[in-house]
């Protein structure tokens, strides 16, 4: 079918009408217009929404309640991010109120020109991080090496800036990135929601002290130094790089040394050892048993020995070395299978 110009060109404006039209509220064509409607603009608001609706910036009034409350509910703007403002001109507004199908002869215009819309935030203080992490890290600490009583100091690497976030409900989930690092250098990851939902991840780098009570060595220790109550002492002292200490001397005394310690020095379990009653170059007696026999040989221990360790002796007779077993003072143990000793 075929169509002349003219008809082609009212059919495009029909078209145009429809399709730009203002938006007509429904229920409002029903509504009884009479009577003005009053709209007196405030020259600041305060909103928590993601969008500017004209109740939120205005105090509007009218005799038809159907169209006071369907006026309110004018969708003017999306509101600023959570802390941040609008500056909204009346004009704009009421270009807004007449797209969104108001009769615009029923109403009656005052107050501002202008209105500043500022959209309330929570704020997120660096002292509030700080307390997330370091409840976090006592517990998690305290849980993984089983320090009563320890205390817990952190102090972030780099500056913390405040998070500006949506107003609402402030929940904020810490947790460890290394699970090996109890402390020194310690990153953690905060995951922070409002009202339920996800607002920021971020992770923070902080410098962690576990502070407790230990042994340190009172004055500089020789190797090999037979350690006794007067050679230490009891310091409050960071104990995050090495959790292997002493909390009381007694654990200590009766160990050696097994290098120098200088004084101060927080003594860890890899430091000492217990007093060898086995010395490198006495004679022991060598013993090879089994069920059915015992032989017995002398020989010269190569190295200290505790009781319970393993150390080389050398058989003196066959001049073989072999691994043995302290199991007294100059009594060591060979093992059936270990082999030839030269019995």
């Amino acid at each position: 079918m075929r169509y002349s110009k003219s008809r082609l060109l009212l059919l495009s404006i029909v078209l145009l009408l429809v399709v730009y039209a203002p938006r007509s509220i429904p229920g409002l064509q029903d509504a009884d217009t009479s009577g003005e409607i009053s709209i007196v603009m405030v020259e600041r608001a305060l909103v928590t929404e993601r969008e500017i609706h004209l109740d939120d910036i205005a105090s509007i009034k009218s005799p038809n309640e159907t169209l006071q409350e369907e006026a309110g509910k004018v969708q003017i703007c999306r509101a600023a991010e959570p802390g941040f403002s609008k500056t909204l001109h009346v004009g704009y507004i009421k270009s807004r109120v007449r797209q969104q199908g108001i009769p615009i002869e029923y109403i009656n215009w005052s107050g501002a020109q202008q209105v500043v819309v500022e959209t309330k935030a929570t704020l997120l203080t660096t002292q509030k991080t700080l307390s997330h992490a370091e409840a976090f890290l006592t517990s998690w600490i305290n849980a993984r090496c089983s320090i009563s009583g320890a205390s817990v100091h952190i102090r972030p690497v780099n500056e913390i800036r405040p998070v500006t976030l949506p107003y609402g409900q402030v929940a904020v989930e810490v947790d460890s990135v290394s699970a090996n690092s109890l402390g020194g250098i310690v990153p953690l990851s905060f995951a922070i929601s409002v009202d339920g939902r996800e607002c920021e991840k971020r992770v923070i780098l902080f410098k962690v002290e576990i502070l407790k009570e230990v042994v340190i060595a009172a004055h500089t220790l020789d190797k090999h130094k037979a350690i006794e109550a007067e050679d230490l002492r009891i310091a409050l002292q960071d104990i995050s790089g090495d959790l292997d200490v002493f909390f009381q001397k007694d654990k200590l005394t009766g160990k050696r040394s097994r290098r120098p310690i200088p004084e101060g020095t927080i003594i860890t379990g890899n430091m000492v050892e217990a007093m060898p009653i086995v010395f490198q170059g006495a004679m022991v007696t060598i013993v090879i048993e089994s069920p059915a026999f015992r032989i017995t040989t002398q020989g010269k221990a190569k190295e200290d020995g505790a009781h319970g360790q393993i150390i080389r002796v050398m058989n003196t007779s066959s001049m073989k070395e072999i691994p043995a077993q302290v199991v007294g003072e100059k009594l060591v143990k060979v093992g059936f299978l270990s082999g030839s000793i030269g019995l």
